[in-house]
This record gives structure tokens, C-alpha cells and sequence, in this order.
């Protein structure tokens, strides 16, 4: 009996699906919980919650002039602000809503892939998310990506599918306008959502759905009028629209973070996105090759569904392709980018699939083998920082260019022998040291690129014959070859790259990162009185000033660097919600206490407060666990 068979035996012992279904979730919330527990804060997190509890407790409102940036859609500020409201500001609580909207979204997740492809799709749809750890630390912490995709997958689960009841669909589009509401890069999700439900439940539900869609926007935006009209802005051309102008952003303002980053990091955060969702997106892909006739299909509901989560899964990748890996502002968020909409990629493999087997092999025969070494070298070289410790590579490369050599002279052979480092440096003039770290950094990336490249060959090499066996004569008869050896890669590259994360103990700091922050901060509002005026300058998540809710901060300064400018006129720069150095110089000034992270301490900030009049009490305990540079040193100005 060949191992198909076997399986679809097992597939049919009652309750199991359901049984390694909950034991996925289980994993799940397990990890979650670890790694909300284990992770540095970074800005956007403190930042989210900061802003979002200031705005839900009427300190500032989105969009308030001379307040905090508001760079994001109103709503990735106020659900976790309004969530601290209720349970209490701090680290603790956005950490335990992130974790159970993960949960919440796994569940969702679940639903839609059982219901579009059977059971055994729903668990493998969940067992690809709980396995993901990349994707579970980002789910973990409170960013917006958590709380999106939240909101994407069960506006799914009430949109997606034959005969969707009235009530479901119109709340499934009202979400949409709340996602959108929550996060502009996630626009092009309503107007497709609501063409797709016109053409799955017909003119009635589709005008109804508009209408409900126009109406949860419209009102969403009159809440916040004109100041949204900031992020809108930045989108349409003002030569057309002059009267935007008293919104655009200040001009003459220069940003200070505008990095130049390579082609080679480019591409390696282009294939960091990929290995992380390789099922999700490598599926994608496989599925458009693999796509049949309309009338191959096994139901006319497939083919719609189908249709509307490739749209949406092609523009959404576009989208976010182009916000950052063709700008400066941040390349390497293409991989968490990702986890806005992943989960479209997983769908549409489980809806698909079954309609795998009435493929021809029609399609060119190159398309195979030059996708899977492409994908197979780039997904070896995302393995850069990972495969291997930096001291391991640098014994490798020392041992390689240590190898006695035969000495040349004019292309021609000389007596003796040299090592193979002194032979380059003669040859081209170049350093010992230049030698050596060029070396190290190629095989970095050389190994891995190449031992993906000779696994791709293998594959391609003996993929047809290992299908057959693996599946039967009959079964290998519904399948064309090159789907096989598809699959093949699929499941194999899937299995090779769950687990591995951005690079070994990313943003991990050990345990108890929560605890931590709620030490300083309990430490913080032992010594800076109720009033004060605050300068900031403790690092890029603000997280520490949620435990100071009675004191003036300058909202700016929440953003750190991200929101620094050179040049430009002050006032119109607070007006805003950015800052300068003239800005700073005044606010140091005035303030009542300077609070200055340990790694940040000698800049101008310490200088003024270590010369004017101001004591410097005792510092909070490191932050951070795994950094002993994260303590805060806090000046109080003398009475």
C-alpha cells in the first residue's frame, strides 16, 4: 500500500482532524504567550499603545493639531487605547489582546479553510500558522498587523462561500470599511470585496453591501474631518487638488531617516518574505500555473472564490512590494508586511487544489525547473544570517584561503607554495583583512544559495519518479508530472522553512520582558511627580511613559527619529506633529524632568541637564532584560 492510500485510511478516523486542529491551537497560544512575554518592545508597538491610550482617554484626539503624529488610520489607535482604557494602560494588556487576536484569528482561519476545502485543510491551514514563528512573535506583540488580520480573516468568514446570509455579508463589509479605517495600505480590500459579492449574491446583497460599505466610511471619516484628510493627502497629486494643501505635510522638512540600502539587502528581504510564507505565496504562484478552465472547476462558487482572492492577493502583494522594497523608508518590513494578508495564499491553494487534477500539462516546460531553482537559490540565500554562526564562517573562509596553493608567476607554475590568501593579495593588491571578510561574507551567502540550488536539481533530477512512488500509478494519473514535482517542492521547501525565523533570537530578550516594563515604570512614578513636563529621550518604544499617565509629554517626540526633521519651520513642524533640533533646544529647556535611556547617554540632552539645574536620582533597572544599556536615567529639575 503506497503512503496515499495510507493516509486517506487515517484521514478517515473520526474526530481526528478536529483533535490535531485544537492541539494547533493549543501550540499556538502556547508560543504566543512565550514570545509576548519574551520580545523587546520596538516604536510602533509603544507607539500604538501611547498614542492610542492618550486619544481614548481625550488627552489628544487623532489628528489634533500640536499632538501626536497620526501616520495611520484612526482605529490602529484607538482599539488598543480603548482596550488599556477599559483593562488599564501598559504593556501587559496590549500584549494579552495580541494574543488573543491571534487566537481569534487562527479560529477564523479554521472556519474559512474547512469550509472552502474540507477538514484536512483546516488543519493544515492552522498547523502552517502555529508553526510559523516568525509570523507568531509578530502576532504577539500589539502592531497593527495582528489586529488586520484579525479583522481580514473574519471579514473572510462572513463574506466568502455560497449563499453567505444578508446579515453576514453586510457585517463582513462594514468590517472591511473598519479595516480600512484602521489601515489605508488595506483600501483596495472593500471595492474588491463588495464586486465580488455582487457577483456571488447578485445585484440585491451587492447594492446593500455598497451602501453599508459608503456609509461606515463616510461616517468614519466625519469623525475625524478634515484632519484624515492628512493621510489622504500624501496619495493624491495637490496640482490637482489645491485645495488639500492646508494639509499636506510642512514643506522644506527633510526626513532623517532616509537610508541607502543595496540591491543584495533588496533582495534578501525580498526572500526573507518568501521562505516565511512560502506555502502562502510559492502556492499562489503554483496555483495560477495550475489554472484551469472555467468550466473545469467543480463548482461555479469555486471560481468566483477563487478569482476574488487572487485579485486580492496579487494587488495587496504589489502594494506592499512597492511601499518597501522600491523605497528607502523601510525595505526590511516586506517580511511582516506579509502578515497583513498571508493567509489569502493558503486559501486559495485549499480551494484550488482539488481542481489540481484536471490539469493537462499544458504549460511550457521551462516554467518548472526555472521557477524551482530560482525560488530554491533565493530562499538559500534569505538563510544568510541563519545557517550558520558568524564564527563558524569566518573558521571556514580562514581554513579555505589557508590552503597552500602552487606559486604563479606570468601564468606559469614557480617552485614552491604559498597560501591561497597571499596569492589573491599579490595578484590584486588587496589586504589581508580585505581578503578575509570578503570571503567570509560570500560564503555566507554562497553556501546556503548553493545547497538550494543542488536540492532544486535533485528535485527536478529525480521528482517525477519519487511522485509516482509516493502516490501510486493510479492517483499519479489524475496529476500531470510537473504538477507532481510542484507538490513535491511545495510540501518539502514548506517543511524546510517552517520555523525558522528572521534571524536566530530576533527581537527576543528574555523572560519576563513584561515584568520588566512594569518595574521601571513603578520606578519612574516613584520619583517624577504628578504635572511634570516631560522630555523624552528613553529609547524608541514609550512604552515606560503608559505607567506615567499624569504627566505632559511632547507628543513628537513618540515617534523618536522617525518623525525628526531637518529644516522647515518649527511651529509648523509641531502644528504637525514632528520635531526638530530648534524644537528639541526649546523642550529640553522647559522641561521638568529629562528621561535618558543608558545607551543613549552623552548626547546634547545629558549635557543640558547634567550642566543646568537638575539632580539625577536613581536610575530604573535595565528594561530590557537581555540589554544592560536599557536602564533610564531620570533628571528632576531642582525646586
Amino acid at each position: 500500500m503506497n503512503l496515499w492510500l495510507r493516509l486517506e485510511r487515517i484521514s478517515e478516523i473520526p474526530w481526528l482532524a478536529e483533535g490535531l486542529g485544537f492541539i494547533a491551537g493549543v501550540v499556538y497560544a502556547l508560543q504566543s504567550w512565550v514570545y509576548a512575554h519574551t520580545q523587546s518592545s520596538i516604536l510602533d508597538e509603544g507607539a500604538y499603545l501611547l498614542k492610542g491610550y492618550l486619544f481614548a482617554t481625550g488627552k489628544y484626539f487623532p489628528f489634533q493639531e500640536y499632538g501626536p503624529w497620526s501616520n495611520h488610520m484612526p482605529l490602529s489607535f484607538l482599539i488598543p487605547g480603548y482596550i488599556q482604557a477599559v483593562f488599564g494602560p501598559g504593556l501587559r494588556t496590549g500584549r494579552y489582546f495580541a494574543i488573543a487576536l491571534g487566537v481569534l484569528t487562527l479560529l477564523g482561519i479554521w472556519i474559512i479553510a474547512r469550509r472552502i476545502g474540507g477538514k484536512w485543510w483546516g488543519v493544515a491551514a492552522v498547523w502552517l500558522v502555529a508553526l510559523n514563528i516568525p509570523l507568531v512573535k509578530t502576532y504577539s506583540v500589539m502592531s497593527s498587523q495582528g489586529l488586520v488580520a484579525c479583522m481580514f480573516v473574519w471579514l473572510l468568514v462572513l463574506t466568502l462561500g455560497p449563499r453567505r446570509p444578508t446579515w453576514q455579508i453586510l457585517l463582513g463589509t462594514a468590517l472591511a470599511a473598519l479595516m480600512m479605517l484602521t489601515r489605508l495600505n488595506l483600501t483596495p480590500v472593500l471595492p474588491f470585496l463588495i464586486l465580488y459579492i455582487f457577483w456571488e449574491n447578485g445585484k440585491k446583497a451587492g447594492i446593500w453591501s455598497l451602501v453599508v460599505g459608503i456609509f461606515v466610511l463616510v461616517a468614519g471619516h466625519a469623525l475625524f474631518w478634515p484632519g484624515i484628510l492628512r493621510l489622504w493627502v500624501a496619495w493624491l497629486p495637490l496640482e490637482w487638488i489645491p485645495l488639500l494643501e492646508p494639509w499636506a505635510k510642512p514643506a522644506g522638512a527633510l526626513p532623517n531617516w532616509d537610508p541607502e540600502v543595496s540591491i543584495s539587502d533588496r533582495l534578501l528581504s525580498f526572500f526573507q518574505g518568501i521562505r516565511i510564507q512560502f506555502f502562502a505565496l510559492v502556492g499562489g504562484v503554483f496555483t495560477w500555473i495550475f489554472w484551469p478552465s472555467k468550466d473545469k472547476w467543480r463548482s461555479a462558487w469555486r471560481f468566483r472564490a477563487a478569482v476574488f482572492l487572487s485579485v486580492l492577493l496579487g494587488v495587496l502583494f504589489v502594494f506592499h512590494f512597492w511601499a518597501s522594497l522600491l523605497k528607502n523608508y523601510c525595505v526590511f518590513c516586506f517580511p511582516t508586511y506579509l502578515s497583513f494578508f498571508h493567509f489569502l495564499g493558503i486559501f486559495l491553494v485549499a480551494l484550488a487544489f482539488s481542481s489540481w487534477e484536471q490539469f493537462a500539462d499544458r504549460f511550457k516546460r521551462w516554467i518548472p525547473p526555472v521557477l524551482i531553482l530560482a525560488l530554491s537559490t533565493g530562499v538559500g540565500y534569505s538563510a544568510i544570517k541563519i545557517w550558520a554562526s558568524k564564527r563558524m564562517v569566518e573558521r571556514l573562509a580562514g581554513g579555505l584561503l589557508r590552503v597552500d596553493v602552487p606559486r604563479l608567476s606570468g601564468l606559469r607554475i614557480q617552485p614552491g607554495t604559498v597560501e591561497l590568501w597571499s596569492l589573491a593579495a599579490n595578484k590584486f593588491g588587496w589586504s589581508e583583512v580585505d581578503i578575509f571578510s570578503t570571503t567570509t561574507a560570500a560564503l555566507r551567502a554562497a553556501v546556503p544559495m548553493v545547497l538550494g540550488l543542488i536540492l532544486a536539481l535533485l528535485l527536478l533530477r529525480f521528482g517525477s519518479v519519487g511522485w509516482g512512488k509516493l502516490v501510486g500509478a493510479a492517483r499519479q494519473n489524475r496529476f500531470s508530472s510537473a504538477a507532481g514535482v510542484f507538490i513535491i517542492f511545495l510540501i518539502f521547501g514548506t517543511l524546510a522553512s517552517l520555523g525558522m525565523g528572521f534571524s536566530p533570537g530576533d527581537r527576543d530578550c528574555g523572560w519576563d520582558v513584561i515584568a520588566s516594563y512594569e518595574a521601571g515604570g513603578a520606578h519612574l512614578a516613584e520619583y517624577v511627580p504628578a504635572g511634570s513636563q516631560v522630555y523624552w529621550w528613553g529609547g524608541l518604544s514609550t512604552v515606560p511613559l503608559l505607567y506615567l499617565p499624569d504627566v505632559e509629554i511632547y507628543p513628537p517626540q513618540i515617534n523618536n527619529g522617525y518623525s525628526f526633521r531637518l529644516g522647515g519651520d518649527p511651529d509648523e513642524l509641531e502644528r504637525y506633529g514632528w520635531w526638530s533640533q530648534e524644537l528639541a533646544d526649546r523642550w529640553v529647556r522647559a522641561a521638568d524632568v529629562i528621561l535618558i535611556e543608558a545607551r543613549l547617554y552623552g548626547g546634547f540632552a545629558t549635557s543640558f541637564a547634567e550642566s543646568e539645574a537638575f539632580d539625577e536620582v536613581s536610575p530604573t533597572a535595565p528594561l530590557l532584560p537581555c540589554r544592560n544599556n536599557s536602564p533610564i536615567h531620570i533628571f528632576l529639575r531642582e525646586q
